[in-house]
């Protein structure tokens, strides 16, 4: 297309041959921008210079007016306009523009609050990139954030032709020449925007903000959304749409409840189960805080725990995800602050850090079932007193360096009690003295207190082949009695000698006295099992092997240890505290994958 076949001053293209025809009648004027094309006349040479003087300086004006309605200063469109202009020739074209700007339209958040509570209303935000669709409203499909971006549709697919350069686009946008047929791009505006309406603006409130006003190609926008919408909310615009959104959406209420995830065993089956921990309720607003406790999840202190707090839909769907190392003990206070829809900020624990895996990876680290080292746990630690005061003090410190494992790992979801015992005395009159000491089940830190309180062994010679652990049994049956509640238990035996015989005449195979207060370590150990506790001991020599050529009495092993290590034996030679808390299940096994969320408290 040439030149003459262009409007001089706007640039549509024009009928050139209608317009030669028409002129010998009329004065041809273009329709886009009412310049005369031509007349029944003819010029003469200084008609024809005062003619191109006026059409100079109408370019000029006409390329100032469409930079004014682009922005506030004209040299970044200094390129495109058809002459350099005067400062009075820009205030002039900047009073035309404003004069013709239209009244103010209501704020996006007027009409949102017109539109009430948890309806959904579909924003189009014209702007400079194109157009861009959000939904919003308090409904599920704005998202946690309170707002979501549904599309986005670049100029160039809206309206073909249009420059790639920002700058030069904008200035098209404004009116600047583009050499593009107003009636095609209506068309061409409209085929695009009856798609976009009969996809998302289908039967759902629709407002239109432009962030463009005034300017030619965009106020086409407006009219083709007017046209296939009569009911369509015209909002006053802003250059960057999700920016308003963000800043209206965050003054807002929560639509939806706020939860922290976390796991449990489920009831009935015990499979691993993702559940939420009730933090923000549905109409929560910026400012409000909320906290939760939790069980940090076993694997020790330096691990990191997802705390994600999800909406309360089904499926859930994440807020804000973050990683955190829990403090000591298994009782951790989550506490978060709400800056608005989908805004949070933890306040505890203070180890937080963004990074974090996304939802359906962790969903996928849930296990089948939890190790049982994620359940709350009863565990109670017999302990021999005597024998040997070098071995007497290794068992003691074995004990406490568990306890204070427990008590870091645990705190108080552990429970844990200490039962001492000390031999038989000697003289037939102090015969049936209680030899056994301890406290209830209670936290580790306060049962080690009760370790260091135990009384020592006083010096003097003591029976070889057995030790009062069956009074110990016995004040441990006693505590590990009643309902379980969901906890594991554990009876932990660290003793040298095994129990005397319950009544009889003694031991025939290992000669020993019976029991002076006639208590049957079996019946304890009955009822000890009766109550699901699990049976693990740790010895001072270890379990002897079957070699060849071995004294056979140097390989027979004391029954009792059998029963009592039924679950696990080990000897002191062989374990620390970290092993043993393995053995006893309430810290996880080093191949045991961490769990991804903390545990239901």
């Amino acid at each position: 297309m040439n030149s003459a076949d262009r409007c001089p001053l706007c640039a549509v293209p024009i009928d050139a041959a209608a317009v030669e025809a028409a002129a010998s009648r009329r004065d041809v004027r273009c329709p886009a921008c009412g310049w005369t094309l031509a007349g029944p006349w003819r010029p003469g040479r200084a008609d024809r210079a005062a003619a191109e003087a006026a059409l100079s300086a109408a370019r000029l004006e006409f390329d100032l007016r469409a930079a004014a309605r682009a922005g506030d200063d004209w040299l970044p469109y200094a390129s495109h306009l058809r002459g350099r202009p005067t400062e009075a020739q820009w205030q002039q074209a900047r009073r035309e523009v404003a004069a013709a700007r239209e009244a103010a339209r209501p704020s996006l958040g007027a009409v949102l609050d017109a539109l009430g509570p948890n309806r959904a209303l579909v924003v189009v935000a014209i702007e400079d990139a194109g157009l861009r669709l959000f939904v919003t409203g308090g409904v599920p499909a704005a998202g946690p954030l309170g707002y979501r971006e549904l599309a986005a549709v670049p100029w160039p697919a809206l309206l073909p032709g249009l420059p790639r350069d920002a700058a030069h686009r904008r200035f098209q946008l404004a009116g600047g020449p583009a050499g593009i047929d107003p009636a095609w791009a209506d068309a061409t505006i409209g085929g695009a925007v009856g798609d976009l309406v009969r996809r998302y603006c289908t039967s759902v409130d629709t407002a239109v903000m432009s962030g463009l006003p005034g300017m030619p190609f965009p106020d086409a926008v407006v009219r083709a959304f007017t046209g296939l919408l009569p009911d369509v909310r015209i909002a006053a615009g802003a250059p960057d749409a999700a920016a308003l959104l963000d800043r209206i959406v965050a003054e807002r209420p929560i639509a939806r409840p706020y939860g922290l995830a976390a796991l449990r065993a489920r009831p009935g089956d015990g499979a691993a189960e993702v559940v939420r921990l009730p933090l923000f309720p549905a109409g929560a607003r910026a400012g409000d805080e909320a906290q939760v406790r939790v069980r940090r999840a076993p694997g020790g202190a330096g691990q990191e725990t997802a705390l994600a707090v999800v909406t309360w839909d089904d499926p859930p769907e994440p807020v804000r995800i973050v990683t955190a190392r829990m403090p000591r003990g298994a009782g951790g206070l989550v506490r978060v602050a709400l800056d608005g829809p989908g805004r949070l900020r933890f306040l505890e624990p203070d180890t937080v850090d963004g990074a974090a895996p996304a939802w359906p990876e962790l969903l996928r680290r849930v296990p089948r079932r939890l190790p049982s080292a994620a359940f709350a746990t009863e565990l109670v630690c017999v302990l021999e007193l005597g024998g040997r005061a070098e071995t007497a003090r290794r068992r003691r410190d074995l004990v406490a360096d568990l306890l204070e494992l427990l008590g870091d790992e645990l705190g108080g979801t552990a429970r844990v009690a200490v039962v001492g015992h000390l031999d038989h005395p000697i003289e037939p009159k102090h015969k049936n003295r209680d030899v056994v000491s301890g406290g209830p089940l209670q936290a580790p830190d306060e049962a080690a207190r009760t370790l260091a309180d135990l009384p020592d062994a006083p010096s003097g010679p003591f029976g070889a082949r057995a030790a009062p652990l069956e009074d110990s049994l016995d004040r441990a049956a006693a505590l590990l009695h009643g309902p379980r509640d969901g906890r594991s238990r554990v009876l932990l035996t660290v003793a040298g000698r095994p129990p005397h015989p319950g009544s009889g005449h003694g031991d025939v195979i290992r000669p020993v006295e019976p029991c002076p207060r006639r208590l049957n370590w079996r019946h304890s150990v009955a009822r000890l099992e009766a109550a699901g506790v699990r049976l693990v001991a740790v010895t001072d020599e270890p379990a002897p092997k079957d070699v060849p050529g071995q004294d056979a009495r140097r390989s027979r092993d004391d029954p009792e240890w059998d029963v009592l290590g039924a679950a696990h034996r080990t000897c002191l030679d062989a374990v620390d505290a970290a092993g043993l808390a393995k053995v006893l299940g309430v810290l996880p096994d080093d191949e045991a994958p961490p769990l991804p969320f903390p545990l239901v408290p």
